[in-house]
C-alpha cells in the first residue's frame, strides 16, 4: 500500500475511533470514498462512489445509514482531527503582533441540477448565484514545512428555518463571537458587511472592503460659527481614488502601526 494511503487511512482510523460502534467501520468507509476523490466520477452519487472503492453492497448500505441516521457529530469529527494535528507538531499557527488570525467564511457545494434547491451562491466563473448547498468555515490559519495550511474548527449551517445566506451568515458570526478567544482575531472576506459584524456584537476584526469604501467617524465634529451643526460624522476614506479624472485623496491617518508576523 502506498505510504500516502496508508497514512490517509490511518488518520481516518484515529478520526473516527471514538464515534459510537456500529457508526465508526461505517464513517470510516464514507470518508474514505470522499477522500479518494470516487465522487468525482460519479457525479456526486453517493451509491456507485461508495461501490467505487470496492465496498460490498451491505457495507455501501451501512455507509449510507451511517451518514443520514448515524450517531455522530462534525464538530466531534473536527475537535479529533485538530488534536491529531496539533499532536503531530508540524502544523505551526500563524501570529501577527500576537494576534492569531482565524479565517471565517462561506463556501458553496454546487448543485445547478438539484430540483428545488432552497440557497444558491455567487459563482465567479458564471458571474452570478447558482443552486448550492451552503456552508460556513472557521479555521485558525498556520503552515506546515512552509505550505499555508488552514485549520478548521468549526462548519456551520443555518440554525432556522430560513436557509438564506444572510440567516447562515448571521449563524457563523454568532459562533465567531462566542468562541473567539483572547488572542484571537478574526478575518472575513468582502461577502460579510461592517454592518453585520457590528450587529454579531464583535468588538474586533479585520475585513476586505472595496477600495471605493468609505465611513464616516463616530463623533460629530465641532459646531459651526454660522449655519446648521453638522449631522453626521466627517467623512473617512482609507484608499485614494480617481473618477472622472479627478483624483480624490485618502483620508490621512491618525496613527501607523506595524506589526510582526510569527
Amino acid at each position: 500500500m502506498p505510504t500516502i494511503v496508508l497514512y490517509t487511512m490511518t488518520v481516518l482510523c484515529v478520526i473516527t475511533q471514538d464515534v459510537t460502534i456500529g457508526t465508526n467501520l461505517a464513517l470510516l468507509h464514507f470518508m474514505w470514498m470522499l477522500v479518494s476523490g470516487s465522487l468525482l466520477p460519479s457525479r456526486g452519487a453517493v451509491f456507485p462512489a461508495l461501490q467505487a472503492v470496492g465496498l460490498a453492497p451491505r457495507a455501501v448500505r451501512r455507509a449510507w445509514a451511517a451518514l443520514h441516521g448515524g450517531d455522530w457529530h462534525i464538530a466531534d469529527l473536527l475537535t479529533t482531527w485538530g488534536e491529531h494535528v496539533l499532536a503531530e507538531q508540524e502544523w505551526q499557527e500563524t501570529r501577527y503582533d500576537g494576534y492569531a488570525p482565524k479565517a471565517v467564511d462561506t463556501t458553496a457545494f454546487w448543485r445547478p441540477k438539484l430540483r428545488n434547491c432552497l440557497t444558491k451562491h455567487f459563482h465567479p466563473l458564471a458571474g452570478k448565484a447558482l443552486p448550492a448547498i451552503v456552508v460556513g468555515l472557521i479555521a485558525r490559519v498556520g503552515q506546515i514545512k512552509g505550505q499555508r495550511v488552514a485549520l478548521p474548527t468549526a462548519i456551520v449551517r443555518p440554525e432556522t428555518a430560513d436557509a438564506s445566506e444572510t440567516a447562515l451568515q448571521a449563524t457563523l458570526l454568532a459562533r465567531v463571537n462566542t468562541t473567539l478567544t483572547a488572542d484571537e482575531m478574526p478575518v472575513f472576506d468582502a461577502g460579510f458587511k461592517i454592518k453585520a459584524l457590528q450587529a454579531a456584537g464583535l468588538t474586533r476584526y479585520v475585513v476586505r472592503l472595496a477600495e471605493n469604501f468609505t465611513a464616516r467617524r463616530n463623533t460629530l465634529p465641532p459646531a459651526k460659527d454660522k449655519g446648521p451643526d453638522a449631522e453626521y460624522g466627517t467623512l473617512v476614506r482609507p484608499l485614494a481614488r480617481t473618477r472622472k479624472g479627478k483624483l480624490i485623496p485618502a483620508t490621512p491617518p491618525d496613527r501607523t502601526e506595524c506589526w510582526t508576523c510569527h
